[in-house]
Parts: C-alpha cells; sequence; structure tokens
C-alpha cells in the first residue's frame, strides 16, 4: 500500500530528527537480502545502540536537508539502507562489515562522519578506531607516563644506594 503525503512528511521529519542525533551513518545497498536477514541485522545493530532503516533516497534526500546536513548523492542511488551509529562508532561499522562479508548480496557504498562522507574503505577504517572506553584508557596511560617516569627516575637513586649497602654487607659477612 502506496505511502500517503502526511505518512511520508512524518517519515521524513523522524528520519531528520534521527540524523541530526547520529554520530555517523553507514549506506549499504541491500538488494538480494530476505526480511529475516534484514531483521537479523537490525537486531544485531540494535544491541550495539544503533539503528537500520530501509527508506526510499527521494525521503531521505528531503531528511538531509531538512536536518541542515549536505545530503551524500553519490551513496544514495538505489535500494537504500541506512545504519544510524549514535553512541558507540567502530563496533556498529564492525556488524556492518561483518554482515556484508557474510552476505554478499549486500554491499556497504559509503557512509557520513559528521558531515564528511567517505566510500566503502572509509566504512573499514571506521571498524577500526577504539571504543569511548578504549580511548580513554590510551588517553589515561599518556598522561600517567610522565609520573610513573619520574617516580622511576627519582627512586633510583635511593634504589642504587640501597644495592651498594646490601652488596658491602653481604662482602662483610663473607669475610
Amino acid at each position: 500500500m502506496p505511502l500517503n503525503r502526511s505518512q511520508k512528511e512524518q517519515i521524513v521529519e523522524t528520519m531528520a530528527a534521527r540524523l541530526k542525533d547520529a554520530g555517523a551513518l553507514i549506506v549499504a545497498d541491500y538488494r538480494g537480502l530476505s526480511v529475516a536477514e534484514l531483521t537479523d541485522l537490525r537486531v544485531r545493530l540494535r544491541k550495539s545502540g544503533s539503528e537500520l532503516h530501509v527508506i526510499k533516497n527521494t525521503l531521505v534526500k528531503r531528511a538531509f536537508s531538512l536536518a541542515g546536513l549536505e545530503t551524500p548523492e553519490a551513496l544514495l542511488s538505489g535500494p537504500t539502507a541506512v545504519a544510524l551509529f549514535f553512541e558507540n562508532l567502530s563496533e556498529p561499522a564492525k556488524i556492518m562489515l561483518e554482515f556484508a562479508k557474510t552476505h554478499e548480496v549486500m554491499s556497504l557504498k559509503g557512509g557520513l562522519v559528521e558531515g564528511k562522507s567517505f566510500g566503502p574503505t572509509g566504512v573499514e577504517m571506521l571498524s577500526k578506531l577504539p571504543t569511548k572506553d578504549e580511548a580513554r584508557s590510551m588517553i589515561l596511560g599518556v598522561v600517567q607516563a610522565p609520573a610513573r617516569q619520574l617516580a622511576g627516575v627519582l627512586q633510583a637513586p635511593l634504589r642504587d644506594l640501597v644495592s651498594v649497602i646490601r652488596n658491602y654487607a653481604d662482602k662483610a659477612d663473607a669475610a
């Protein structure tokens, strides 16, 4: 059953709001996937805090313009599924890559991160980004490194002095 004008407007408004909230998105050609396979992908993405929308290109283009975002015209051709990432960017990208590898009929066209578009190779790079927790631990390690090194430098003379005294004591006991 075709959608009427008010239903289409509602879809565009909802999609525009979701596009504004999304940190990144990946566009895929889902041609050849069954409903069960698409549902499986949706469930996997939902577990990672993401969404998958199958939407007409004309409607998603209107949603982009309503959201005030630049429309990635090159990505929006043929049957389009749009995966929106909100919290974590790398985990959903990994899910999309893995799904595309196991379901060869699906092809990843590219995506958008903060208004910058990228091609299929960008999806792989996005999947290799560290999660927020991993990035925080890396930053914490970098911040703590100078303090650890300073503590080691300050402890070295005392440790060496104790070692020299212990060696003298051992020689005295042996003699």
